[in-house]
């Protein structure tokens, strides 16, 4: 078995074991599941592609597979991102919509980028996840980065090498000018700041004023 897609059923995480088994998979596809975890203990050598996209994951866990290139886990209800440091080969990274729902009630679950910060990735899916940090970030050498819907007060922690330029923050809680000193180091060409109506005009003023001088 090379590529295996068993996308919208209703597959639960007694995959993984199965899954394993197949030591020539290239391409991994199955969103739209309920798998709530994922855990394969011998890697999978050849593995390229894995699609695990809206199911019911709370973790993501360390996964040996060296020539990994593009892992898609949005919609989905992490808590934590670890081990993707033995994917030497990742370019896509999506993380996008990370939730739980219990009740009535919608949380926001992946609050950390803790080992997310990886040279090799090209693309970062990042919207929507409840984000309250970005340190771990300093690596990163992405041109664009869009973190939309996240809880963002504090932007300390962005990559400074230049790389960067485009940067989407709308919907984002910032208030302060200390993270408008940080994005100033940060060499952008693009910004989008949320909008902040109960922001004073001096705020505004002092906000232009600073990207100004950079």
């Amino acid at each position: 078995m090379r590529h295996l897609d068993i996308s919208n059923n209703k597959f639960i995480s007694e995959i993984s074991e199965s899954v394993g088994q197949m030591e020539l998979l290239l391409s991994l596809k199955a969103s739209g599941n309920r798998i709530a975890s994922f855990d394969v203990p011998n890697g999978l050598a050849f593995l390229q592609s894995v699609d695990l996209s809206n199911n019911q994951l709370g973790a993501w866990d360390a996964l040996e597979a060296p020539h990994l290139r593009y892992l898609n886990l949005c919609d989905n209800e992490l808590t934590a991102v670890r081990g993707l440091e033995q994917n030497t080969e990742l370019q896509t990274l999506l993380l996008a919509n990370q939730s739980k729902t219990e009740g009535e009630e919608m949380t926001k679950t992946l609050t950390s980028c803790d080992g997310l910060g990886l040279t090799t990735l090209r693309e970062l899916s990042l919207t929507n996840c409840g984000l309250e940090s970005l340190e771990g970030f300093k690596s990163l050498k992405l041109p664009a980065l869009d973190l939309t819907g996240n809880s963002l007060k504090d932007l300390r922690g962005l990559s400074t090498a230049g790389v960067l330029k485009t940067l989407v923050l709308e919907g984002n809680p910032i208030e302060s000018l200390d993270a408008v000193d940080a994005l100033a180091d940060v060499g952008l060409a693009e910004l989008r700041l949320p909008e902040i109506p109960e922001a004073p005009a001096e705020w505004r003023v002092l906000v232009i004023q600073k990207l100004a001088k950079k």
